[in-house]
């Protein structure tokens, strides 16, 4: 377990581990003399506190793995630094954080070819505890973005996939010349996002145009007679036999 710690980084000892159903909880504390502050470059010894900060990493073994690291706050011991203290930083993992790098670049090889929802259905038998939304915001992070203004620019990005066969897109005229270019044989299809909001436009503006002549509203005095039609029948109705009677003679 400890050359497992080590490969994720040498500055880490293991110090105990538990399974729990389908998952394994370790324990690791860093083992640095001194840490460098992230703001100024400086380094320092003297600790301010320790807290446990809590990850998740690769599976071993189909164990979801969670790591967590007695990390420590220092003290910045620069005058100059506007931080008079800063938490221990790894490579390893961004700031912040709830995965390590290693496992998100994994997500983003598992979910890269099918919809986040099943990317994340999969995902949670036996790699990791995660949700299509944290799978969207992975993919977001790894894509490269593209300057849509410059058909060569978007040409340059295609050609680097030879094997695209179906490729979806906006209504972009840029996006459209440069897949023709790029890819002549592949089908372009509209993405569902623009296809649902240009539908849901047209149906909208043609309900406006369709119902707005046949729509009427009754006026205020013929909603006053029916009323004083409806009490006049209830009243009619208590009436007894006599008294009808007598009412119409």
């Amino acid at each position: 377990m400890d050359m497992f710690i080590k490969q994720l980084d040498p500055n880490l000892d293991y110090i105990n581990y538990e399974i729990n159903n389908d998952k394994c909880y370790i324990t690791v504390a860093s083992n640095r003399k001194e840490v460098i502050c992230p703001f100024c470059g400086r380094s320092s010894s003297r600790i301010h506190s320790t807290y446990n900060r809590t990850f998740q990493d690769l599976p071993i073994q189909g164990y979801k793995v969670f790591i967590t690291i007695r990390n420590r706050k220092m003290f910045c011991d620069n005058s100059d630094c506007k931080h008079t203290t800063f938490a221990e930083r790894f490579d390893f993992i961004s700031y912040k954080a709830k995965k390590t790098r290693r496992l998100e670049d994994e997500i983003v090889r598992l979910s890269i070819n099918c919809n986040s929802v099943a990317a994340s259905k999969d995902l949670k038998e036996n790699v990791v505890d995660i949700g299509k939304s944290t799978v969207c915001n992975l993919l977001k992070k790894q894509t490269p973005v593209v300057d849509k203004k410059t058909i060569t620019a978007v040409c340059k990005w295609l050609r680097t996939y030879p094997n695209f066969l179906v490729i979806s897109r906006d209504g972009s005229i840029t996006y459209g010349n440069a897949i023709t270019d790029a890819h002549p044989e592949a089908l372009q299809i509209c993405d569902r996002f623009h296809l649902l909001k240009n539908l849901t436009l047209y149906v909208t503006e043609y309900l406006k145009k369709r119902l707005k002549p046949q729509v009427s509203i009754q006026s205020v005095s013929q909603e006053i007679k029916e009323v004083e039609t409806i009490k006049q029948v209830d009243e009619n109705r208590k009436l007894t036999l006599k008294e009808k009677y007598e009412k119409i003679n």
